[in-house]
């Protein structure tokens, strides 16, 4: 969905470039986990 927002983001201790996708905790839902 549209919720989360994208960035391009340059790691400084080697140049490289990453995707770093940022979800609000309000927008994020409790997992449950079965046994």
């Amino acid at each position: 969905g549209g919720f989360a927002r994208v960035y391009l983001m340059t790691d400084i201790a080697n140049g490289k470039r990453y995707a770093c996708k940022i979800i609000p905790k309000n927008r994020m839902q409790k997992i449950h986990i079965q046994k």
